[in-house]
């Protein structure tokens, strides 16, 4: 419902209690969650210090599935923060926990984050390859919001390859079946895809930027894969 401010105070209530209970494992819990919020809220250095607040308690607990859906998350604030290397080095060692528990989904989400992560620094080669694969794995398990988050980070690729049609139909793509989830993007994201929507019309111009946007707005999930694939 976009009440942050609600959220942060239920959160940090909450916390107090558990720590007051002796209930480290709720309040790790509790505190990757309070992250969470304050990542979608855009507010991603106090969202760092959160997430590796709760990580470290996880690692303390010897908690290593909840140990690597934090690392998730750290690393996506890493990447956001433009600490390539730290948002690398978590997805990493997520990955190797999560294959070690068997959690496909930790294992997609790490892979994808490897993937984003290579995109930003160049690497668009390892990034096409890493993404293929974690969307495959993502499309498998059904998860539909993180398979349309995987249409953007193609879209980039595009976009760095100069293939300014491919970006906006899968942005267009993105946009459209990311809506039909009932997930929408956070504010900070949305901004961020406005701006790049913004380039590439300019980079088309306007008619076959419209052109591009219609053919990805009218693309089933499975057509949206299939052509990001």
């Amino acid at each position: 419902q976009g009440d942050f401010e609600s959220a942060i105070k239920y959160h940090e209530e909450s916390i107090e209690i558990f720590k007051g209970a002796g209930e480290k494992l709720i309040v790790a819990i509790c505190l990757a969650n309070l992250g969470v919020v304050h990542q979608d809220r855009g507010d991603f250095t106090l969202a760092r210090a959160i997430y590796e607040e709760a990580l470290a308690v996880q690692r303390e607990l010897g908690e290593r599935s909840s140990t690597t859906t934090t690392l998730r998350t750290l690393g996506e604030v890493a990447l956001e923060q433009g600490d390539f290397e730290f948002a690398r080095r978590c997805h990493e060692e997520g990955f190797e926990i999560a294959r070690e528990i068997s959690d496909k989904y930790c294992i997609g989400c790490h892979i994808y984050g490897l993937g984003c992560t290579a995109v930003q620094v160049g690497e668009l080669e390892k990034a096409s390859s890493l993404l293929r694969e974690s969307l495959a794995l993502m499309a498998e398990l059904g998860d539909r919001t993180l398979v349309t988050d995987h249409f953007s980070a193609f879209a980039t690729i595009a976009r760095k390859q100069g293939d300014f049609r491919r970006a906006v139909i899968l942005l267009a793509a993105r946009s459209v079946l990311r809506d039909a989830t009932g997930s929408p993007l956070p504010k900070h994201v949305l901004a961020k895809v406005e701006n790049e929507l913004a380039k590439l019309q300019m980079s088309l111009g306007a008619e076959e930027y419209d052109e591009s946007w219609q053919a990805g707005s009218v693309m089933s999930m499975e057509q949206a894969t299939e052509y990001a694939l």
